[in-house]
């Protein structure tokens, strides 16, 4: 015979007892735990899942905030908030239409890049976007902007680099770890430029990244995922650092590893002006024009 017993609903969770945290997971804004409750037989298994927004009341919630400015770089704000409601608020003000365009909800398509058409269309279409270089990043490396999340600084100038919290990650949870890795030559704007002679800046970024992370958040480097975006969000080359077991990186189609970047140029100095790419972007976006027939 089958035995069922009956469980009776919890009125609250007084009685409840923490042993561990087993799961925490960004993007659902969920941790799930593991416990028993008192006088009780039994394991219980606890998940606390944040609501989604009220959208009828989110412009008056939105005014409820009271903001403390954490950081501040160029027109990118963030803040965070504990009354009416604890959040981490970022604000982009003046907002650029390329800014509007990467956080508004659009549908992707999937494009190949032959050498040919990046130096037709994607190289003229990067030089144009990116003349003037990318400020808040220049604001970094001179040292003027967000010094408190700079993990490591090297100051070579050709092998040089500095290594910055990413302000996707709040310092807290070590698996949602966030850095960038930013070098300090701006004539370097996307993995297209790299070649053979790159090779030390992109071993000594590997070296650091892995000293730097153990040093500061002793994390392995066999938990570190540290990967290029191509395309890029904006063109001066860096560096993505995510722990491993982070499920927000984004679109895998446009990562290429860091490892397998250093692997290709030693096997050929100028593989990356010579490779075809495939890669998604915005249907909006001008590139959009190279997707897959």
């Amino acid at each position: 015979k089958i035995r069922v017993s009956r469980v009776t609903g919890l009125m609250d969770l007084t009685d409840f007892v923490l042993e561990k945290i087993i799961k925490e997971d960004a993007q659902k804004k969920s941790v799930t735990l593991l416990g028993h409750f008192k006088q009780k037989e039994g394991t219980a298994i606890v998940v606390l899942e944040k609501q989604p927004w009220d959208i009828g009341s989110l412009e008056e919630d939105v005014k409820a905030l009271q903001l403390t400015l954490s950081t501040q770089n160029e027109q990118y704000s963030r803040y965070s908030s504990s009354s009416p409601t604890s959040l981490l608020i970022h604000t982009i003000f003046p907002a650029t239409e390329k800014d509007i365009q990467k956080y508004t909800r659009s549908t992707r398509v999937m494009v190949t890049e032959t050498p040919e058409d990046y130096e037709k269309i994607t190289k003229p279409f990067i030089l144009s976007t990116s003349a003037g270089g990318v400020p808040w990043i220049a604001n970094i490396l001179e040292g003027t902007a967000e010094v408190d999340h700079v993990v490591g600084r090297d100051e070579d100038k050709e092998e040089g680099f500095v290594l910055v919290q990413d302000w996707k990650w709040n310092g807290e949870q070590l698996t949602d770890l966030y850095l960038l890795a930013l070098p300090f030559d701006a004539s370097l704007k996307t993995v297209r430029d790299l070649n053979g002679s790159h090779l030390p800046l992109l071993i000594n970024m590997r070296n650091k990244i892995y000293e730097w992370s153990k040093t500061k958040y002793n994390i392995e480097p066999s938990k570190l995922r540290i990967y290029f975006h191509y395309q890029p969000t904006y063109y001066h080359l860096h560096v993505h650092v995510t722990h491993v077991d982070n499920n927000e990186v984004g679109k895998p189609e446009n990562q290429i590893l860091l490892e397998s970047v250093i692997s290709n140029l030693q096997l050929m100095s100028d593989y990356y002006s010579r490779v075809i790419l495939h890669y998604s972007v915005l249907s909006t976006h001008q590139l959009a024009e190279l997707k897959h027939k």
